[in-house]
């Protein structure tokens, strides 16, 4: 049960980090910040994409650990 709890979180995680990702919250014509020379959007959107691929990635390698198949 505590292992479907956990996947069940993190893919909840997932989903989150890919609607907050979109910049639909930014009102129109806002001046963006910059951080490591791209607007701050896209480097929240970066951060999320890499996060949600992390999750991903740690998601299967459970699955693998738990010795179902992989398809």
């Amino acid at each position: 049960m505590k292992n479907k709890t956990l996947r069940t979180a993190l893919q909840l995680l997932m989903f989150f980090l890919l609607i907050i990702s979109v910049p639909w919250y930014r009102p129109p014509g806002t001046e963006p910040k910059f951080y490591l020379g791209m607007p701050d959007w896209v480097a929240l959107a970066l951060t999320c994409y890499a996060l949600v691929i992390f999750i991903n990635l740690l998601l299967w390698l459970r699955k693998d650990e738990q010795g179902k198949p992989t398809r």
